[in-house]
């Protein structure tokens, strides 16, 4: 039983294997600093039972670990930064916590990241897809239902005001009259959400496997309002 941890790649969603020295099956990867290190990616996704979340203090600053076992039994850690440069929650530990109250422990799911930006879209949609699986055959359980997601607020085109799980965000007008946005109650009602369903310590503090230019997810830049109900539930919509 081996002791495996895992990181997301924030410009392609892959999950990777970090290795400071090459390997079999591992490629190679040079930073912005030009250092030179290994990645095994698991482009498919992690296959795995679900045994447990924290929060971590890392090296980096915190991350969510998402503790699990896969098929040969090793305890496999899913890690990735809970906040951007800004201080927002990083947008695949958002996407994480909208579906962690539905999760069960025990329960075997594929955990796949994403970052997908159509031709014409302005933003990249990015986010962590959980779905039920079959641990043997590392496969997804077809027709079974798909674990629930927290909802979210928003303003639809027409000005009505759509209230869901989340608290919406509030565009604010600056003193040049440019508009920021204050995500403020919507990272708290987050942030609680997942330290009430964390199922370990969140003083845990342990070496991040990640080189430094990978560790922290960078800040997302403004943008506009989101008007519709499709927009806000992307994320549901995926092809996986």
């Amino acid at each position: 039983m081996a002791n495996i941890y895992l990181q997301v790649d924030f410009k392609t969603g892959n999950i990777f294997q970090f290795s400071k020295t090459a390997q079999e099956g591992y490629e190679s990867h040079i930073n912005t600093k030009g250092t030179e290190s290994w990645r095994k990616f698991f482009k498919k996704g992690l296959y795995a039972k679900l045994k447990g979340v924290s929060v971590r203090d890392t090296d980096f600053g915190k991350e969510i670990s998402i503790y699990t076992e896969n098929k040969s039994g090793d305890n496999v850690y899913l890690n990735f930064p809970l906040f951007d440069q800004k201080k927002n929650l990083a947008s695949y530990a958002e996407s994480f916590i909208t579906v962690l109250p539905s999760l069960k422990l025990g329960e075997v799911y594929r955990f796949f990241p994403y970052n997908i930006k159509g031709e014409n879209d302005k933003y990249a949609n990015t986010g962590v897809s959980v779905v039920r699986a079959d641990l043997e055959s590392e496969s997804v359980i077809e027709g079974a239902a798909k674990p629930t997601r927290l909802t979210y607020s928003y303003t639809s085109k027409e000005g009505v005001a759509v209230v869901g799980d989340i608290p919406a965000d509030i565009w604010e007008e600056d003193f040049d009259g440019s508009r920021t946005k204050n995500s403020k109650a919507k990272n708290k009602f987050l942030y609680d959400t997942l330290m009430k369903h964390c199922t370990q310590s969140n003083s845990t503090t342990a070496p991040s496997q990640a080189p430094a230019a990978q560790a922290q997810a960078p800040a997302p830049k403004a943008e506009a309002p989101k008007a519709t109900a499709t927009e806000e539930a992307a994320h549901d919509d995926l092809p996986f």
